[in-house]
């Protein structure tokens, strides 16, 4: 079956063709009203309803008729003023349509209701042989707005069976009388004999609600308790919107809502805005069964169809609804960017929240999906049917604070592997390199020498704070990450796994994955690592009540625990590598060749005292790569050690045994260049190669291209940028520089300049999260507008136009864009934030209109700037101002106040002023300089030059890094003793020993001496591990006879 976009438009159009139409509306007005329609009747039982284009209509009815289709040309917005009811077959819209049930400017009010249910009729296979009517099937834009409410709440402690009532944490706006609640079931039971999980989720209808309690109609059946080996929290959930979308029999022909529009309103952006709705009983795809012609794909609850994923794609935001039953799957998104984020899926078969394809992007965030049931069958090939709470084909969407609770499996990234152009007959082409991608899209490129990212390839970034509650499977990877020669690994961070029985599991083909600072407990098996693997690291995990830590069915290649630590379990490693198959001379030559026991392949296990915490990532070239290319020699192969916090590794080594006497190695990167036509398109021209990565020529007039490899630092589960020089030897200067970089390349760790496209937050880790905005957010377009704020903390978008945007009370930030703007703070501590890369240029001592770069714009009240990523200038006022910089090379002046000032990336130029400022200058080579004032300095990595000026004055120095050594160390230019101080307390553990001008002694301590040098200086040197060579210096220059007084030690 073609279930593409334009096939799908073209069956959407045969659904109801105008001429067919029993009512058609001439003009604008109430739906209710007869005067709306042509021959004066309004639309009654089985109408076949033509809203034409340049019509808008308001839906007013309070109780519908059973109306058969709705095709939609021209507008449909139902009414505010009450609640209206619409039974109906099915609602097709066109493109250039707007169906409006709520939007952001204008949402639902809480006191009034929308319910739409799709009828029980049969579907006529003549007029619909694809069976893609009997529901909503939009083209065209799509805005819909219940009144917001939290989808779930943590309940403050454990409930008993037979309670009435509970106390939880949260905001209990809407959470009415009436509601359904959904009390998470804490008590993993198993599957039964069809393979169909067991749960202890329960439903109650709220009866009232007092302060923080809720108060529901009859008691529970379970106790809903936490665990005892770790802390963890227990949740309920909320079913109910006042929008709700539903099937009038679920046991017949069901409804289902497909979303295809891509054109954004030109007036706000928007393209498909889905927020605090509900739908219940929708869904016809039945995961339990083969598709079929009577059992079509795609027919789901709330479905992105298609909408796009490209670089400049539309972002479809589905935000705080409710997915309550279907035999299928529940938010399906299918070929589209989208924020899913505050959602609740409960009761579902075959996966919750679903990305289709696997090019999706976006992001999934603080969702939670209970009762995924699932049923038994294999799911080798990521069909999406054995019950995944989230269910992933894409390994690129950021995924962060969601919740799986009660399904088979939480997260799957099983890569499915059967494409169009593939022979059924044979197996999948998995090394054709299908574009999925533009390389821009991807934080991390985890193999520069493949010609194309596909759905199988990318890193799985920013997967932050997930938790899985009562599952049989936590976490599974099938057939995933099949550029297995590479050394960045998917960081899971913060995900804690308890109650269920078992924990990860690492298929065939799941290489290069870390998990870090996680809680895990459960009654099975929490880590397998199977066969045809590579490259697994458990790093500061807690392990209680399962009864085996590690199972390996391979030999664990590049496998490491790192601070493990374990409670109650009862097995610590059950290694099954069967080496009776095949020749067993085979495997003793292969397994002696790279030093394996393949009679225990155990993986390595390192304590706290195994690590360096200083190590930071280093690269070795290989003595015999070859780095070279040529006019004759279109091949290289890199290769080397890569070192960091947990040892020392092979550069892109991968080893696997299997069975049968298959196996293999890789070890290094290769990459060749072919110039000619193939079947599949396996690797780069030179042309294309160059394009991607650019040339450079060098002082001495040599040529190379820059290639960013990304490696992950184990020890902090952070990656690095490791830059690898190709030289291009025998070319033309005029075949190289039309590919030469405009600057060479400066990537960071983290890749910390990567724009999602969406705000990002940090706790332990990058944490992108949709704008969350306190108070409220004020959007103006490409018009000339004037946004005012409330009293609480708001954010002010002014659009393209020359706005005027007032915050009024409050802590407001201000988001200026082009045009000629005028901010105004009002009170509170307000700030204006630019972005992109354009020169900024601010000052706040006057409220004259001044150029900023981003147009003639007026400050008046405002405290704090932020500016972009250029080459920024930002002055402050003498009130008490944060101007931070971000990116570039930026100057910042406190004026007077006391002032935040951070330059961030680049080298920066800061200076205070007269008050006590806190000045940091982030990473770069810069020059802080502290002027009047008690000020607390501190310079960042980069070689620095600090100055306090006048009055007692603190440097900073937290990090081995801050400080430097050698030609690179920081230098402090006005060192006062007695006055000044050095401030050393965050650089270790625990304290330095003042040795003075004593010669180190090794000890196993950290130890600070004073070297003065023969013109009047103080070299300060650190030894932070006690080995006896310094490992940071610090310069303070014309300055000799310092004293354990003069440092914070």
């Amino acid at each position: 079956m073609n279930t593409s976009h334009m096939v799908h438009m073209q069956q959407a159009n045969a659904l109801l063709d105008p001429s067919d139409a029993t009512h058609v509306a001439v003009k604008n007005g109430a739906w209710s009203n007869p005067g709306t329609w042509a021959d004066g009747i309004v639309p009654g039982r089985d109408a076949m309803v033509h809203i034409p284009d340049g019509i808008s209509i308001v839906y007013d009815v309070k109780s519908s008729p059973a109306l058969g289709t709705i095709r939609l040309d021209g507008d449909l917005t139902f009414t505010r003023a009450h609640s209206t009811e619409m039974r109906v077959e099915t609602i097709v819209t066109t493109m250039g349509s707007h169906f409006d049930a709520g939007s952001m400017a204008d949402p639902i009010p809480a006191n009034v209701e929308i319910n739409i249910v799709f009828r029980d009729t049969p579907i006529n296979t003549s007029d619909d042989p694809d069976m893609l009517g009997h529901g909503l099937v939009a083209f065209g834009e799509v805005d819909i707005q219940g009144a917001a409410k939290e989808s779930h709440l943590v309940i403050k402690q454990d409930v008993p069976a037979g309670a009435t009532s509970m106390a939880v944490e949260g905001d209990l706006t809407n959470w009415t009388a009436g509601d359904t609640i959904l009390v998470v079931g804490t008590k993993y039971l198993g599957e039964d004999n069809n393979g169909v999980l067991m749960t202890q989720d329960e439903t109650r209808t709220i009866v009232k609600v007092e302060g923080d309690r809720i108060y529901f109609d009859k008691p529970l059946d379970y106790a809903h308790e936490g665990p005892t080996s770790m802390e963890a929290d227990i949740y309920v959930g909320n079913l109910s919107r006042n929008v709700t979308f539903s099937s009038e029999n679920p046991e017949g022909t069901r409804g289902h809502v497909m979303l295809h529009n891509s054109t954004p309103n030109p007036e706000d952006g928007s393209v498909n805005s889905v927020r605090y709705a509900a739908f219940e009983d929708l869904g016809r795809t039945d995961k339990s069964l083969e598709t079929s012609a009577t059992n079509p794909e795609g027919r789901y609850p709330l479905h992105l169809h298609q909408i796009g994923t490209g670089v400049d794609a539309p972002t479809n935001m589905l935000i705080g609804n409710a997915v309550i039953g279907s035999p299928g799957w529940g938010i399906v998104q299918h070929e589209s960017r989208a924020m899913v984020n505050d959602n609740i899926v409960y009761d579902v078969t075959g996966a919750g929240i679903v990305s289709e394809w696997g090019n999706e992007t976006g992001a999934w965030m603080r969702n939670l999906v209970s009762s995924v049931t699932g049923y038994d069958a294999e799911d080798k090939n990521g069909n999406g049917d054995q019950g995944a709470a989230y269910s992933n084909q894409s390994r690129i969407i950021v995924q962060q604070d969601n919740i799986a609770a009660n399904s088979k499996l939480g997260w799957d990234f099983s890569g499915h592997e059967g494409f169009a152009e593939d022979d059924p007959d044979k197996a999948p082409n998995d090394g054709i390199h299908r574009k999925m991608f533009e390389r821009e899209q991807m934080k991390f490129d985890a193999d520069p020498f493949d010609v194309a990212i596909d759905h199988e390839e990318g890193v799985i970034a920013d997967f932050t704070g997930n938790t899985v509650m009562t599952s049989t499977e936590a976490f599974r990877v099938y057939h995933r990450q099949f550029a297995n020669h590479s050394d960045t690994l998917s960081v899971i961070r913060d995900f804690d796994i308890w109650g269920g029985k078992d924990g990860i599991n690492l298929m065939n083909y799941g290489f290069n994955y870390e998990f870090i600072d996680s809680d895990w407990s459960g009654s099975g098996i929490a880590f397998t690592m199977w066969g045809k693997n590579s490259s697994a690291v458990m790093n500061d995990i807690r392990v209680s009540d399962f009864g085996l830590v590690w199972k390996a069915h391979g030999i664990s290649h590049e496998a490491v625990l790192y601070d493990v630590e374990t409670t109650n379990i009862g097995q610590m490693f059950d290694i099954a590598y069967d080496s009776d198959k095949g020749d067993t001379s085979y495997w003793t030559n292969y397994f002696a060749q790279f030093g394996i026991n393949y009679q225990n392949p155990l993986p390595t296990v390192l304590s706290k005292e195994d690590a360096d915490p200083d190590a930071g990532l280093t690269f070795t070239l290989g003595a015999d790569a070859d780095v070279t290319l040529a006019p004759g020699d279109n091949q290289v192969h890199v290769t080397g050690t890569v070192t960091d916090g947990l040892g020392t590794r092979v550069f892109y080594e991968n080893i696997i045994g299997s069975i049968s006497n298959q196996a293999s190695s890789y070890e290094g990167a290769s990459l060749k260049l072919v110039n000619y036509d193939t079947t599949w398109h396996r690797n780069f021209s030179l042309d294309e190669f160059l394009t991607v990565h650019g040339t450079w020529q060098k002082p001495d007039g040599a040529w190379v291209t820059p290639v960013v490899f990304w490696v992950t630092e184990r020890l902090s589960g952070t990656q690095h940028p490791v830059i690898i020089e190709l030289k291009l030897e025998g070319f033309d200067d005029s075949d190289l520089a039309p590919f030469a970089l405009d600057a060479y390349p400066t990537p960071t760790i983290e890749n910390a300049d990567f724009d999602y496209g969406f705000d990002t937050t940090s706790v332990d880790a990058p944490d992108p999260v949709e704008p969350a905005i306190p108070g409220d957010q004020l959007l103006g377009d490409s018009a000339a507008n004037r946004l005012e704020g409330s009293a609480g903390d708001d954010t002010l978008f002014g659009g393209a136009g020359n706005d005027t945007l007032s915050g009024g009370e409050g802590n407001d930030q201000f988001r200026g864009d082009a045009g000629d703007d005028v901010f105004i703070g009002g009170e509170g501590i307000d700030t204006v934030i630019f972005q992109g890369a354009t020169d900024t240029i601010v000052n706040l001592t006057t409220m004259a209109l001044q150029n900023t770069g981003h147009g003639m714009d007026r400050f008046v009240g405002i405290q704090n700037v932020t500016s972009g990523l250029g080459n920024d200038k930002l002055y402050g006022n003498g009130a008490a101002n944060a101007l931070t910089g971000r990116g570039g090379n930026d100057v910042l002046v406190g004026q007077g106040g006391n002032d935040t000032l951070i330059g961030n990336e680049g080298d920066d130029t800061i200076d205070g002023g007269t008050g006590a400022d806190q000045i940091v200058g982030g990473s770069g080579n810069d020059v802080l300089r502290g002027e009047g004032g008690n000020d607390q300095l501190s310079g960042g990595t980069g070689m620095d030059f600090l100055t306090g000026g006048s009055d007692a004055d603190t440097f900073v120095f937290a990090s081995v890094g801050d400080a430097g050594i050698g030609a690179t160390r920081d230098q402090i230019l006005d060192f006062e003793k007695g006055v000044d101080q050095i401030d050393l307390t965050d650089m270790v553990p625990g304290t330095f020993e003042f040795r003075g001008t004593k010669a180190f002694s090794p000890s196993g301590n950290a130890e600070l001496r004073l070297f003065e040098t023969s013109n009047g200086s103080t070299i300060v040197q650190l030894d932070v591990n006690g080995d006896g060579t310094a490992d940071a210096e610090i310069r303070v220059a014309d300055v000799t006879g310092l004293t354990v007084n003069d440092f914070g030690l």
